[in-house]
């Protein structure tokens, strides 16, 4: 996976910028797609770490016509999260506000009965049945 990497490198490359590493294949397999019957690609889905977290890259190889090689078409990656800062899900998700002892629930609520204000818009509607 690492020489995945290297050949993807080039003078304006970002992998090598944010130092990214430690690359691996994920679950899903590689996959040799033919989109065309004169166009093929392998499709390789991956993980690896940069300086500022664990990262997921995609990327669609080819293979050149000059020297049978195959390289990259395409690569997308993404920051999947950042390095001393995990995500708030599950058991980490924060239970009440930052300065309340209230839940969000009980505050969502209250706030839906306007226990706290009055609402900025009251919206009236009203009609009338003519007479004969």
């Amino acid at each position: 996976m690492a020489a995945h990497i290297d050949a993807c490198s080039s003078k304006k490359d970002r992998l090598k910028v944010v130092n990214a590493r430690n690359a691996v294949f994920t679950e899903t397999a590689p996959t040799l797609q033919h989109p065309f019957d004169d166009v093929s690609f392998i499709e390789v889905h991956f993980h690896f770490v940069t300086n500022l977290g664990s990262s997921f890259g995609l990327s669609k190889l080819v293979r050149s016509y000059e020297d049978n090689k195959w390289r990259a078409y395409t690569l997308f990656t993404l920051l999947e999260g950042i390095h001393g800062h995990p995500e708030h899900v599950g058991a980490l998700r924060p239970r009440g506000t930052h300065n309340s002892k209230d839940t969000w629930e009980d505050e969502r609520k209250e706030d839906a009965e306007f226990g706290h204000a009055d609402p900025d818009v009251l919206i009236g509607w009203c009609s009338h049945k003519q007479q004969h």
